[in-house]
């Protein structure tokens, strides 16, 4: 009799259990957003099913209740299949109206029919499932019910067939989500339809009562798989769910057996202390499982997701590897490149903000199913101003499913904002993911990410590591811009020099040229005493002037090239220039093993100055100091800025072996060096533009004080610890607060 009770009390459990579930989570859903058709619709669903799982677990108390429950839930049922239908279009965006009045119009039917006539349910007998379990009032079909049964098959499988094809067709989110509602709809549907069969007599013990119970897993699976719009992926979902209930299983099961079988033994030898045994080892092995768990999970995750975790892994090398890359196009094509291979992508797009356009310009495009490229997207586009509003990876298939908090950040920065417009955007870029790059609040690009392969989600664990890498490219783009810049400056810095020599050395070929103009044109006052021979005088005379003209019109023009232009002035900070010029030759700090000493004043340098002249003057002195320490033990740079009454001072020191003394008065002469591959000007123009900005520049100096070779390593760094010193002093007017 206890397993009778037993037996029966689960089914019944399971029936009311299915019913509070169904209705509260459909209530749930509905509220989560009361205007999707969708969320509608699952409420429908719910509710029929919370029906009929109270109806059913009434049936079986007394005749006058069961007769009344089995023409409700008859009432009902019909409506589960037609709802549920009606779902399955939804969710796949497949109408089929013809079929869907069919079915709630033969719904409607057999709900009446079920529910007034004896033409469904006929009678309500008693069933015998098991020796265990006998059902004291149950279902009798009537004439009808065959029928009944056979639409409810059709059309639930018609709706699970739509749902498995539209699995098969989707990809990304999309698809996961379809995945999860298909496994928990065959669970439940299975669980369900396992009520129909003891109807017949069918009696498949334990199947009835316990696989009723399944009916509760669809409607959790599905609710989950509604309302979460970023999916646990169903592999992880259902490894990590099988392996917590077979550990745990095993933890109850070996407790329960040690209580069973080594009873007798433990109370012959430990008497009423018995129970002591299982229960510690009860609390040993309940203490030890989730050890247990975590170790067997990561191990079964690393088989079930190899693929996954390599270009996972690679993913996190290349954003590593990321800002030693200079050269912005081989690096854009490297990410790129990267991402494709080892994700397996269909294309992979990065754009960069254009500051003179205004627009987020195409830089590569890498993938063999590219279909079309859009080469530049405007500012005030609606992606992009969705990518400043979240802030963070936005995902194609999540857009309608962004809560009230993104839609209102969203319709802060464009009031006519969509969903439809956005994924429209989206589309018109192919783009699966867009993953955003900021700077200080500025979005200095993005990447456009397309669908797997493998037509597999994109996981939280993809996200995040995309998340970091585009964090680390956006990094490495705003470093390889500015040693582009650098190099452009560098550029110029070459052009200037050579323009420095063009005009040195048209000072020394005027002073050249004007010595025989001198000559010239005293030959021809002397030519007076020639008057009387005319046709040598006349032809002279032309000639002399002529060449005169011309060579003192070039004189004229190369005299103007040896003049540099006139410093911009415009508000700077100092340290800012220097600490942007450090950073972009922090390379060859680091592969020389040259250490940087920062010594800067507290207070803000902020003056009027000529920004790029003051970049020249400094990347000059200190790529100096760089050959400088080249060749000594100790290679310190040291970098000093402080204010000084109406002026600042700037000190570079480097701790070489000096300069030789015989070398100090023409340090800044043009075309003067003592390097064998040196051209002699750059000190030269660092003096004109320090002069240019009414400033001085001194040089301090310790050669001769420095080792001779002799001594151990230690002697020798101590020595060399003052190398050459220069010091810039520029006087200021106003500093800019």
């Amino acid at each position: 009799m206890a397993h009778l009770q037993w037996d029966f009390y689960n089914y019944v459990a399971a029936l009311w259990l299915t019913g509070i579930t169904t209705l509260s989570l459909g209530v749930f859903v509905y509220f989560k957003n009361r205007h999707a058709k969708l969320n509608k619709i699952f409420l429908a669903v719910s509710i029929s099913m919370a029906i009929w799982g109270f109806g059913q677990g009434c049936i079986h108390s007394n005749y006058a209740l069961s007769f009344t429950a089995a023409r409700v839930i008859h009432f009902f049922v019909p409506f589960i299949a037609a709802f549920f239908f009606h779902l399955m279009t939804v969710l796949t965006e497949k109408p089929h109206k013809k079929f869907l009045l069919f079915s709630y119009i033969t719904a409607a039917l057999f709900s009446i029919l079920g529910g007034f006539t004896r033409t469904i349910v006929a009678s309500n007998p008693i069933m015998k499932i098991s020796s265990t379990f006998t059902m004291q009032y149950s279902v009798g079909p009537g004439k009808l019910y065959i029928p009944y049964l056979l639409f409810f098959m059709l059309v639930v499988g018609y709706g699970n067939l739509m749902l498995y094809c539209a699995y098969r067709e989707s990809s990304g989110t999309k698809r996961n989500q379809l995945k999860y509602m298909l496994i928990g709809s065959v669970i439940g549907f299975i669980g369900g339809i396992s009520n129909f069969l003891y109807v017949f007599g069918i009696n498949l013990y334990p199947l009835i009562p316990y696989a009723t119970y399944m009916v509760t897993f669809y409607v959790v699976i599905a609710t989950y798989a509604m309302i979460k719009h970023r999916l646990l992926d169903v592999k992880i979902a259902l490894s990590r769910t099988g392996l917590l209930l077979l550990i745990y299983g095993l933890v109850i099961y070996i407790s329960f057996q040690s209580m069973v079988f080594l009873q007798p033994y433990l109370q012959k030898n430990l008497g009423d202390k018995w129970l002591l045994v299982p229960i510690v080892t009860y609390m040993f092995l309940a203490t030890a499982a989730p050890f247990i768990y975590l170790y067997a999970q990561r191990k079964m995750e690393e088989k079930l997701f190899k693929t996954q975790r390599k270009y996972q892994k690679t993913l996190k090398q290349l954003s590593g590897r990321m800002t030693r890359i200079r050269n912005l196009t081989k690096l854009l094509d490297l990410t790129a490149i990267q991402i494709v291979r080892n994700v397996g992508l269909t294309h992979v797009d990065i754009f960069l903000y254009n500051k003179d356009k205004d627009r987020y310009i195409l830089k590569t495009s890498k993938g063999r199913f590219k279909k079309q490229a859009y080469s530049e997207l405007k500012a005030d586009n609606i992606l992009i101003k969705s990518l400043y509003s979240i802030k963070g990876p936005l995902v194609f298939d999540e857009i309608s499913n962004y809560g009230n908090k993104a839609t209102k950040a969203f319709k802060e920065t464009t009031p006519s904002f969509d969903t439809d417009s956005l994924k429209q955007a989206m589309r018109n870029i192919e783009a699966a993911v867009c993953m955003p790059g900021f700077i200080e609040n500025h979005l200095i690009g993005f990447l456009v990410l397309g669908e797997k392969l493998s037509a597999e989600v994109f996981t939280q664990e993809d996200l995040d590591i995309f998340s970091t890498l585009a964090n680390q490219a956006t990094l490495a783009i705003d470093n390889a811009q500015s040693y582009e810049e650098l190099i452009s400056t560098k550029d110029q810095l070459l052009k200037g020099e050579r323009l420095a020599t063009i005009g040195e050395f048209a000072s020394e070929v005027a002073h050249e040229i004007k010595n025989p103009l001198q000559a010239i044109k005293a030959f021809t006052e002397l030519a007076y005493e020639k008057r009387e021979d005319r046709s040598f005088i006349k032809k002279f005379s032309n000639l002399a002037k002529q060449e005169i003209e011309r060579i003192d019109n070039f004189v004229r023009q190369l005299v103007k090239v040896s003049h540099p232009l006139p410093p911009k002035f415009g508000p700077v900070d100092v340290n800012e220039i220097l600490d942007s010029i450090l950073e972009l030759m922090e390379n060859d700090f680091n592969a020389n093993n040259i250490t940087i000493k920062k010594e800067y004043a507290m207070q803000s340098l902020r003056i009027e100055a000529d920004k790029n002249q003051l970049k020249q003057v400094f990347l000059n002195l200190i790529t100096n100091a760089v050959d400088a320490v080249e060749k000594t033990a100790k290679k310190v740079i040291t970098v000093n800025t402080d204010r000084s009454g109406t002026g600042i001072i700037i000190s570079i020191s480097d701790t070489g072996r000096g300069i030789p003394a015989d070398s100090m008065p023409h340090l800044f002469n043009p075309l003067f060096t003592t390097k064998e591959t040196g051209s002699g000007l750059g000190l030269s123009i660092v003096d004109t533009m320090v002069r240019n900005h009414k400033g001085s520049i001194e040089v301090k100096n310790s050669a001769g004080e420095g080792s001779d070779g002799g001594g151990d390593r230690a002697e020798m760094e101590e020595d060399a610890k003052e190398g050459a010193s220069f010091v810039i002093r520029i006087p200021v007017g106003q500093f800019k607060k």
